[in-house]
């Protein structure tokens, strides 16, 4: 009745290298933009397709930085779900609490700023329901 997905962000952590000490084929966090577009699309067409009619679909992604150019996941996903035949139905816009923020600006701030990355402020949950 629910699909949960939070995909991992292209050019942020490197999730198969940081958990398994290797890239691993498949790891979203490992590709470019477009090549994580296309990911994302295969993502929400997989998730759609898991659902049970009308069943829901959340995803949980948001707006990052890669090489110096913003890309808004959310707003990205929106005709990729349209497509997969879902429905939006609510978004809720989730912000980090002020201690979690502060502690990212403490660990990353310098290294993200030199390298033309962002930080999270806030993530975007985007509920669908599946018309099959």
């Amino acid at each position: 009745d629910l699909v949960v997905a939070h995909p991992p962000l292209p050019g942020e952590i490197r999730y198969s290298e940081r958990y398994a000490g290797r890239a691993i084929a498949g790891d979203l966090s490992l590709l470019d933009p477009t090549g994580f577009a296309a990911g994302l699309a295969a993502l929400i067409t997989n998730a759609a397709r898991c659902a049970t009619p009308d069943g829901r679909v959340a995803l949980l992604l948001r707006e990052s930085r890669f090489d110096g150019r913003l890309y808004d996941w959310p707003a990205i996903a929106l005709p990729l779900a349209e497509k997969a035949k879902l429905v939006l139905v609510d978004k809720w816009i989730v912000p980090l609490r002020p201690a979690e923020r502060s502690d990212l600006l403490r660990r990353a701030g310098f290294a993200a700023r030199r390298e033309g990355r962002s930080l999270p402020a806030a993530s975007t949950l985007l509920l669908f329901t599946a018309r099959h």
